[in-house]
Parts: structure tokens; sequence; C-alpha cells
């Protein structure tokens, strides 16, 4: 796993915190499938390739109730 840097760990605070507001402001809202997506592509980037395994899971959680075309989409 590659070291952390000052930007991503930056990123990824920013990142959790966004999460943290949507779900408090809308739990349902469509944004937070873009801000999982996000969050995992951060720690990919960082090869904590279990972290963003499990944030493209939770993003995979927000898009399958919410549109059929997007997850199908996702999934091609």
């Amino acid at each position: 796993m590659a070291a952390p840097t000052a930007e991503s760990e930056e990123l990824l605070a920013e990142l959790q915190q966004q999460i943290t507001a949507s779900e408090q402001q809308d739990s349902q809202s469509p944004l937070l499938i873009s801000l999982y997506n996000h969050l995992g592509e951060a720690y990919a980037k960082q090869y904590d390739y279990p972290a963003a395994l499990e944030c493209y899971e939770q993003a995979y959680t927000w898009l399958k109730p919410s549109d059929p075309s997007l997850e199908k989409q996702m999934l091609s």
C-alpha cells in the first residue's frame, strides 16, 4: 500500500465530510453515489483496495434502488 500524501489525506477527509453532510441532509440523495465512487477512487489510488471496494459497494447500494438504467450501465 502506498503511503498516503497530505493531499490525498485531505481529499479523503473532505469526501468523508461531504458524505456525512449529504447523508444528514438527505439520506436518499443521488449525490451519495458520486461521493462514494470518488472516495473509492481515492482509496484505489493509494492501493487501499479493501477500502476502495467498500466505497464502490456503498455506491452500488445507493445506485441500485434509485435508477435501474444506471445500474445496467454500471455493470456493463
